[in-house]
């Protein structure tokens, strides 16, 4: 956990109007304790968090004890998906984001409807510790990939999430 990263993130979230800039903001529970200044940051209510952050939904991941989604509207806790065969857990939260940023079309429900492909993507990223080339991949996986990228094509979301990876690293 980057202490300095999650300030600076605040500082992309705190621009001082009312707007709710942000689509999708994404960390893991350390990061959300230092982030909101706050322990126990998964038992909050989701209009509180999401006001505070200007976000209109902040996903905060916590190992495998799964992820936690807090909307506008209301707030809904998901379990980590069941995957044997663990090869490492590295990227598992990165995985995660990019399945759920896929996924993402603005409606409320958009893990609930897609929560067997988010944890497929989650799967075969816990399944792998190095780079693969296409000739490693099985055929669902090419799909997985070809829908993502053509998805990121379509849609604004990149934009806003770049934008805060830019702010964040910079």
């Amino acid at each position: 956990v980057s202490e300095s990263k999650v300030k600076r993130a605040r500082g992309v979230c705190f621009d001082g109007t009312e707007n709710y800039a942000i689509d999708i903001l994404s960390m893991n529970r350390k990061e959300a304790e230092i982030f909101f200044g706050e322990e126990n940051i998964l038992d909050k209510k989701h209009d509180e968090i999401c006001a505070i952050a200007k976000a209109k939904n902040i996903i905060i991941s916590d190992g495998p004890n799964g992820y936690k989604l807090f909307s506008i509207n209301n707030s809904k806790k998901f379990s980590a998906p069941i995957c044997e065969d663990v090869v490492s857990t590295a990227g598992a939260g990165d995985a995660l984001m990019a399945a759920i940023c896929f996924a993402y079309d603005g409606s409320d429900d958009f893990i609930e409807r897609n929560k067997f492909l988010i944890d497929d993507i989650v799967r075969m990223a816990l399944k792998t510790t190095f780079p693969t080339n296409d000739a490693e991949l099985r055929d669902e996986e090419r799909e997985i990939i070809k829908k993502m990228e053509e998805k990121i094509k379509k849609t604004d979301i990149i934009n806003t999430i770049l934008t805060i990876i830019i702010a964040i690293s910079a």
